[in-house]
């Protein structure tokens, strides 16, 4: 896993998954990057993940850790900036200081969290925003079996819950 500072992806394309990044851990295998003041812009994932792809499969681990990191203007059919997949695996990121804006897709535009298959997503989200991103179903985060703790955030969907959030 490694760590990435000072970077920006942006106008990357993925057939699948990942347009901007695709993180795979398979079969107890790890994959968290850590991320520091990175963007991720322009990108588009065919079906999932505009802007970042974290998938754990079968025991597997896919965390990252993000901070100071902006996903904007990014596009997939579900999780336009973001896709969280466990199909019996982790998918669990930590997002300190991240924003999400412009991103588009037809479910989350701007996260997706899902689970399968006894798997676990519960993605922490701390002063993350996330504002302006657009789908058909819920523009801002859609959670699928999957248990976000979200603190001190300011995210434009109505139902979110969590301590000292601003909306």
């Amino acid at each position: 896993s490694p760590t990435i500072a000072h970077v920006a992806f942006s106008g990357n394309q993925a057939g699948f998954a990942g347009g901007g990044m695709c993180n795979t851990g398979f079969y107890g295998g790890v994959s968290s990057p850590v991320l520091t003041n990175v963007t991720f812009s322009g990108n588009q994932a065919g079906s999932t993940g505009g802007g970042m792809y974290n998938h754990s499969d079968s025991g597997g681990v896919s965390s990252p850790v993000l901070a100071n990191v902006t996903f904007s203007g990014n596009k997939a059919y579900t999780g336009g900036g973001m896709t969280n997949y466990s199909y019996g695996g982790v998918s669990s990121p930590v997002l300190t200081n991240v924003t999400f804006s412009g991103n588009q897709a037809n479910s989350g535009g701007g996260m997706l969290n899902f689970v399968q298959s006894n798997g676990t997503s519960s993605p922490q989200l701390v002063n993350v925003v996330m504002w302006g991103d657009s789908a058909s179903n819920s523009a801002e985060i859609v959670n699928n079996g999957a248990t976000p703790a979200i603190s001190y955030s300011d995210i434009d969907q109505d139902g979110i819950t969590g301590t000292g959030n601003i909306r």
